[in-house]
């Protein structure tokens, strides 16, 4: 199954299970794509009224009214990304309780020697965790499509005002979105990857912790090989996860300095903009 076609899976069966956070999803994330291009006008608007008033020929009227514009979109931005995550909890209960009773009621009619098969518990552990992978992708989906949306956006806006501008933003944003892209997806293989070892994890530390299977662990004297079992399988995943993390972080790091590095390209390019009176 590609990656698309995991995309489309998850944006038709969150419309199914709940179309109301898939639209205020969509609404919020399009809203925020566009508030950076807003924010860059207002911010110029507000610098050159700032200027005209420093030369008695501008309105301190107007000069409040854009600052006052400028906190409300900051205010804006944080109250949208607080609705946002109260529409993500509440969509991950209501998935996830369609999802998982969708696995039970299979589970209940299931032949008897299904449940041999290591493979089936594999997959059921996917498909029991895979609501917050759903919602998961569906957030990544937005975002992405929210991101795209600021970059066309300030592109144009910048076209406007001269085309090498749009260029540098151009050249510094492509390595930056790769970098979200391929750690996404690398995200993503290495849960389906460990799900085996997750699962072996959860049943030896159900064994130790259970009443039942306690007995027996202290009859045959088994407690230390099943808390080493244990042990063994949960830094398997904990080391495989930090590997990935500090690979991501290195990354969105020098992706941090190619943004900084490009602010400083436009500035210096605005500056000599300036000297050649454009």
């Amino acid at each position: 199954m590609s990656t698309v076609n995991h995309c489309l899976y998850a944006i038709s069966y969150t419309w199914k299970r709940s179309r109301s956070y898939l639209l205020l999803t969509l609404l919020i994330q399009v809203i925020v794509g566009f508030m950076p291009l807003a924010s860059v006008w207002i911010i110029q608007t507000l610098i050159n009224e700032i200027i005209l008033f420093m030369t008695s020929s501008g309105d301190i009227q107007k000069v409040l009214w854009l600052f006052g514009l400028q906190m409300v979109i900051v205010v804006l931005g944080y109250g949208l990304q607080f609705i946002l995550q109260l529409s993500q909890q509440k969509a991950t209960n209501l998935i996830g309780l369609h999802l998982k009773g969708e696995l039970l009621q299979k589970a209940i009619r299931l032949p008897f020697i299904t449940f041999e098969h290591p493979s089936f518990y594999n997959e059921s552990q996917r498909v029991m965790n895979s609501h917050q992978h759903v919602l998961s992708m569906v957030r990544s989906i937005f975002t992405i499509m929210s991101a795209l949306i600021t970059v066309v956006s300030l592109l144009i806006y910048m076209i406007g005002i001269h085309w090498g501008l749009a260029v540098i933003l151009i050249v510094f944003t492509l390595p930056i979105l790769w970098i979200e892209l391929f750690f996404g997806g690398a995200r993503y293989q290495l849960n389906r990857m460990l799900t085996a070892n997750d699962r072996r994890e959860m049943y030896v530390s159900d064994l130790v912790a259970q009443r039942d299977s306690l007995k027996e662990i202290r009859l045959y004297g088994i407690g230390n090989y099943l808390l080493q079992k244990w042990k063994d399988h949960y830094v398997k995943s904990a080391d495989e996860k930090y590997k990935l993390l500090k690979r991501q972080v290195r990354w969105e790091m020098a992706g941090g300095l190619l943004m900084t590095f490009a602010y400083v390209c436009c500035g210096l390019f605005i500056v000599f903009l300036i000297f050649q009176k454009n």
